[in-house]
């Protein structure tokens, strides 16, 4: 077997799936997976935080607002995300307001990231 079908790219393009459809959505998210160079450096830079936070006292909870940010940090770009009727251009503000408020697309971010599979060239 070819071990190039098995090399994962740096990022891949999420399609969000309406959480009572399960219908696909317009909204495509693109990500860095678990196997990206941007995936490493931020959970060291969020490991490094919290360390740094504990040594000075501070008690750090996580919560949708740390899972946001987090996310935020692993999104290369967006298309289809409209609030209130009006395009909202990525921005890491917007990805964490976004991921902060809809726990359906934080979820499935949080999902796609996870699967190795959706990083790995298409057979």
């Amino acid at each position: 077997m070819d071990i190039t079908g098995l090399v994962t790219h740096e990022s891949a393009e999420c399609v969000i799936r309406h959480p009572q459809t399960n219908k696909p959505t317009d909204i495509k998210i693109k990500l860095y997976g678990l196997d990206s160079k941007r995936f490493r450096e931020v959970s060291k830079l969020n490991s490094q935080t919290k360390l740094q936070e504990k040594a000075h006292g501070a008690e750090t909870e996580d919560g949708p607002e740390t899972d946001a940010a987090f996310f935020a940090d692993l999104t290369v770009g967006w298309e289809g995300v409209e609030m209130d009727g009006k395009a909202l251009p990525f921005t890491r503000e917007n990805a964490i307001k976004v991921y902060t408020i809809s726990s359906p697309i934080r979820t499935q971010v949080n999902q796609f990231i996870l699967r190795t599979a959706n990083f790995l060239p298409k057979p």
